[in-house]
């Protein structure tokens, strides 16, 4: 065995070694009683409400009309899996991360099949080991559906892949209705199906113009009509299932009803800046990625600028994750040419980069893993909300803090949760009272903490005032600064 494949074998037991170590640590954060996301009590809470009656409706806040519904984060009937297997298992916040563990674990194999089948098996395991070490990944591990969303939209890119190498109309059509049956698992798929059907456009422009194909994909009319019919009489039917009849089973209300009115320029200042704040590692490996794709261009090149540039139009911030199935391909193949196909010290500097990406993943895990202080200042804070309360009091609180009040069947949000009310109820926000909305549910407790609105904890500072509520959950030290918030008794 010569000294490069000496050299390649043992890039990739090191690979394989930092994905394990992150795997593992990411296995314990299941079970960890810290909050993993900010979103998690929604979605337990979702999960709660489908338990007790079944229904596709979802009720993630308690509202002053029993029947008024709350949006499911853009997951259509997909979102049912989530929903059963936590019917069956019971509502746990471990069990919902257990489930999304399971999923972006297959969302790790499927993304090796995926760029293997495109770069070769090299670029598939430097694809999957930058995923699995990564934040990305550990994002994926809450108790929410990404990790499904995730899977599903790279099996679509499998299925694209390999629809792409045949010539039979059937198949064409086929990938269409699958990619609009994608939405059903989240509406962010809705950029793949527009990157896919440019490629269709941009390959039948070249073989009509230019007569050749474009960057290896060829579709002749026939397969290209077969594909645009079909996409078009399935999405027909989905608008139709999920709006026309007024249905209950799509919840489509996102954060972009609450940026209305953001400046376009404003709006992509946000979404850099939460990049480089959140995944600034991770972002400059994806940049550097694609600059260097950018002299080699490629099929999955254009897909990835396609996704892109659909993100930039009409995905709000906070969601590129998502990109990551597109990406992927030309991450795998950067890392391996930097790695195994370029200098030594080219090779160094990358996986001393990847190293950062990997170090910084485990920190964060075993953050989680061992609660730190703020996690037990809010698990005290809640046991002391149970000792002043029953579960059938009304009790205002941080979203995420519903994990810890499960049995709590009339929990409402402190935060944007109350936009979504009035929204959801055919209000218009702008008539739309927060204090009589408080009013209305009259809290017995009010647990003012950190939440994804500043004004809602003014309103709740002002409603505790004017009842003149009794703080409690005093210990020893200064409970008002601590990280948990202050909690307040109003009768």
């Amino acid at each position: 065995m010569n000294r490069d494949s000496l050299r390649v074998q043992g890039v990739q037991r090191t690979l394989y070694a930092g994905a394990l170590i992150t795997l593992v640590l990411c296995f314990g954060c299941v079970f960890s009683p810290s909050i993993l996301n900010w979103d998690e009590g929604y979605y337990i809470n979702t999960a709660l409400g489908f338990a007790s009656d079944g229904s596709l409706s979802v009720k993630m806040w308690k509202l002053p009309n029993a029947g008024t519904l709350i949006n499911g984060g853009g997951q259509g009937y997909g979102f049912l899996i989530y929903l059963i297997f936590l019917k069956l298992t019971g509502n746990s916040v471990h069990y919902a991360r257990l489930f999304a563990y399971l999923f972006a674990g297959l969302s790790l194999w499927l993304c090796f099949r995926f760029v293997s089948s495109i770069a070769g098996k090299n670029a598939g395991i430097f694809a999957s080991a930058f995923y699995a070490v990564s934040i990305v990944f550990f994002h994926f591990i809450s108790a929410r559906f990404d990790a499904v969303a995730i899977a599903v939209t790279f099996l679509l890119l499998i299925a694209f892949k390999k629809v792409s190498k045949t010539n039979s109309a059937l198949a064409h059509a086929s990938l269409g209705a699958l990619l609009v049956l994608g939405l059903e698992f989240h509406v962010n798929i809705a950029a793949v199906i527009f990157a896919v059907s440019c490629l269709y456009i941009c390959a039948l422009l070249w073989k009509r113009i230019l007569g050749r194909e474009f960057f290896g994909f060829s579709v002749t009319v026939k397969n290209g009509i077969s594909f645009f019919c079909a996409l078009a009489i399935c999405s027909t039917i989905y608008i139709y299932l999920h709006f026309a009849n007024g249905s209950e089973a799509f919840f489509i209300i996102t954060r972009s009803c609450l940026q209305c009115g953001i400046p376009f320029p404003q709006r992509e200042y946000i979404r850099f800046s939460d990049l480089i704040s959140r995944y600034s590692l991770e972002f400059a490996f994806v940049a550097v990625s694609f600059i260097w794709a950018a002299f080699r261009p490629s099929l999955y090149l254009w897909l990835f600028v396609f996704s892109l540039l659909f993100f930039i139009a009409f995905i709000p911030p906070h969601y590129e994750f998502f990109l990551w199935p597109v990406v992927s391909p030309l991450v795998g193949e950067f890392l391996e040419w930097a790695v195994l196909k370029n200098s030594r010290v080219t090779g160094k500097i990358v996986l001393f980069g990847l190293f950062l990406v990997w170090f910084r993943t485990v920190a964060v895990s075993l953050d989680r893993i061992t609660p730190s202080g703020k996690a037990m200042s809010i698990i005290d804070a809640a046991r002391c909300v149970r000792n002043h309360s029953s579960n059938k009091d009304t009790v205002l609180a941080p979203a995420p803090y519903f994990i810890y009040l499960r049995d709590y069947i009339n929990f409402v949000e402190l935060g944007s949760g109350m936009k979504y009310a009035a929204l959801l109820s055919g209000k218009n926000l702008e008539g739309f009272s927060h204090v009589k909305f408080l009013e209305e549910v009259n809290p017995k407790i009010v647990w003012i903490g950190k939440s994804d609105w500043r004004a809602s904890e003014d309103i709740a500072e002002a409603y505790v005032r004017s009842h003149s509520c009794n703080e409690i959950c005093i210990d020893s030290g200064d409970r008002s600064k601590a990280p948990a918030g202050k909690i307040y008794s109003c009768r």
